[in-house]
C-alpha cells in the first residue's frame, strides 16, 4: 500500500515545486521520513524493538517535511547518462534505455559512488573511500 501513497505525495509535491526534476521529488521523500509514529513513539520492527533506518527505509513519510525539506539533491537526466557510461554500459545499451543516440566518449563519465544521490553505493576495496554529495539549500 505504500506505492499509491507515495505517488499521491509525489504529485502534491510536483504541484508545490513544478521546477523540480523528478529526482528532487524522490530525494525530498527519501530524506524527509520520520523514525517515530503518530503517537510519537519509535516505529518498531518485527522484534518489537525500535526500527533502524534500514528497517523503515523511506516509507514513513512526513508530508510537512516533504513540502519543505530544507535541502534537496540536484540530479538531472544528464547525470544519469554520466553514471551509466561510468558503469561501463556500451552506447547501444544506453541508447535502448533512454530511447535516443548516446555516445559515451562525448560524455564525461562518473564513478558509481559519485552519483549525486542521497544513498551511497561503493565497492569496499580499500580502507577508506571519499564520496561527495551536492545539495541545494531551499531556505536561502
Amino acid at each position: 500500500m505504500t506505492y499509491p501513497h507515495l505517488c499521491g505525495i509525489a504529485s502534491l509535491l510536483r504541484n508545490v515545486h513544478p521546477e523540480w526534476f523528478p529526482a528532487s521529488i524522490k530525494f525530498a521523500i527519501m530524506t524527509s521520513t520520520d523514525q517515530v509514529n503518530l503517537a510519537r513513539t519509535h516505529i518498531e520492527d518485527q522484534t518489537l524493538r525500535p526500527a533502524s533506518v534500514f528497517a523503515t527505509s523511506s516509507v514513513h513519510v512526513n508530508i510537512l517535511k516533504v513540502i519543505d525539506p530544507g535541502l534537496v539533491y540536484d540530479l538531472s537526466p544528464q547525470d544519469y547518462l554520466s553514471d551509466l557510461c561510468g558503469l561501463g554500459y556500451i552506447d547501444q545499451e544506453i541508447d535502448y534505455i533512454v530511447n535516443r543516440d548516446v555516445t559515451c566518449s562525448q560524455i564525461s563519465s562518473i564513478p558509481e559512488a559519485q552519483l549525486n544521490y542521497p544513498s551511497f553505493s561503493v565497492v569496499v576495496e580499500t580502507i577508506s573511500q571519499a564520496c561527495s554529495r551536492t545539495v541545494t539549500n531551499l531556505r536561502e
